[in-house]
């Protein structure tokens, strides 16, 4: 497995420098050789984007259920920009964004431990859900944003809350993990990307939140 050096560098970001691991060792940091000495982890992040592609249908059916659907969130000129915007791509600056596992990510992966970790342990808020257009018409994408500095969850009606709590505990086809230093905002932005179809009992890895440095056990 593919695996991004832990090091801190330049704009909170995280080193990119991918390391071969068989498997992740608590307590055991993975380190390139430029941050072997120093051993100083990259940043936690202020915010985790979850990202999960769905076929239309899907997400129509969400927006039934009372999930913002957002024709346009890219936008930069709209005064209502989403918050989907911060994530990997910030206007004015090139997207120096660090791929954590590597191109490939990690296939079939739990999400629960980090919805349980960030929600129930560190009482971080939802602070933003809202669905968009896909890369092809059969698709839309859903984006939860889970905030450490928002101050109240954002409102859903509660067969909206019953699906998001689905889906943040479902195990995932591939995940995509981006480490991005801090924005023009100010905050340090992770993104979390799903692929694929949710499994109920398919997956036997878990995806853990590490502190920001994330592993797989």
């Amino acid at each position: 497995m593919e695996y991004a050096c832990m090091g801190r560098i330049e704009r909170d970001g995280r080193c990119p420098k991918l390391q071969e691991i068989q498997r992740f060792v608590p307590g055991i940091g993975v380190w390139c050789e430029n941050h072997v000495e120093t051993k100083e982890p990259a940043p936690l992040p202020d915010a985790i984007f979850t990202k999960f592609t769905l076929l239309r249908e899907e997400g129509e059916r969400l927006k039934v259920f009372g999930v913002r659907w957002s024709d346009n969130p890219a936008n930069p000129n709209s005064p209502k920009r989403d918050l989907g915007t911060l994530g990997r791509i910030r206007k004015g600056i090139k997207d120096s964004g660090c791929p954590v596992f590597g191109n490939d990510g990690v296939f079939r992966v739990s999400l629960a431990p980090v919805a349980s970790e960030l929600l129930e342990k560190r009482k971080w808020n939802i602070a933003d859900v809202h669905i968009r257009p896909g890369k092809k018409p059969s698709e839309a994408v859903l984006t939860v944003v889970i905030s450490e500095k928002a101050t109240r969850e954002v409102a859903l009606p509660e067969k909206a809350q019953e699906e998001l709590a689905l889906l943040l505990s479902s195990v995932r086809q591939q995940v995509h993990i981006w480490a991005n230093p801090r924005n023009t905002e100010g905050q340090v932005i992770h993104t979390i990307n799903c692929v694929g179809c949710g499994y109920e009992d398919l997956g036997d890895r878990s995806l853990d939140f590490q502190n920001g440095l994330w592993a797989v056990s």
